[in-house]
């Protein structure tokens, strides 16, 4: 396994403890990911068995990402524990991840295929409760996402729904760059993004399906 894959999974393992204060944020836009979906929607769409199979597996990711999001949302409601800019910032988060589901749903439709039912998911308990370990863990989840769109992307066969996704790997990687902002970490860590395979993928989500 690549050193990479190992560190995102260190990253997992150990973020939660780490310390961070809160930096400056950037605002989120999920305008043109919409645009780039719906340019897709608007057209006849002939899509491949395995395009079909791969937008499923990123809807997948984009369902278990937004119940995270949701989740903290909720948490914070009982016990009002996102200060500062966390709470705008969750806000946005879960509205983008929620908006990349409701369009992967739509477009796998329009090519003729049928979306996966979301999953049950068990996150720490450290991220209902401390905006560290909220932070940390959000940054991790997105760095999955964004090395798992980076192996898919090359694959997909229809040009517009590469282009369309695309556009949902640069959204992830601005959810990334942000996250470690609150953490007052540098923006980009590396000079070039690792792609992970499916199973690499697999393995790192496994402890937070249900």
């Amino acid at each position: 396994m690549s050193e990479s894959t190992l560190s995102r999974r260190s990253l997992i393992g150990t973020g939660l403890a780490a310390g961070a204060a809160v930096g400056t944020v950037a605002a989120l836009q999920g305008g043109l990911t919409r645009s780039a979906l719906a340019a897709v929607n608007a057209k006849p769409l002939v899509a491949t068995a395995s395009d079909l199979e791969i937008l499923n597996f990123a809807l997948g990711l984009e369902q278990m990402e937004s119940a995270f999001y949701s989740q903290v949302l909720g948490a914070h409601q009982e016990h009002g524990f996102l200060s500062g800019r966390f709470l705008p910032l969750t806000q946005d988060l879960a509205a983008a991840e929620a908006t990349h589901v409701q369009t992967l749903q739509a477009t796998i439709t329009a090519a003729g295929g049928t979306p996966v039912m979301a999953g049950t998911y068990k996150f720490p308990y450290e991220v209902f409760v401390s905006t560290t370990g909220y932070s940390w863990f959000a940054w991790t989840l997105e760095e999955i996402g964004i090395g798992a769109y980076l192996g898919a992307i090359g694959k997909i066969k229809n040009p517009a729904l590469r282009k369309a996704t695309a556009s949902i790997y640069g959204s992830e990687t601005r959810h990334a760059a942000i996250l470690r902002s609150l953490g007052s970490f540098t923006f980009a860590p590396r000079y070039f993004e690792s792609a992970l395979t499916v199973a690499q993928v697999k393995e790192l989500t496994a402890p937070y399906i249900a």
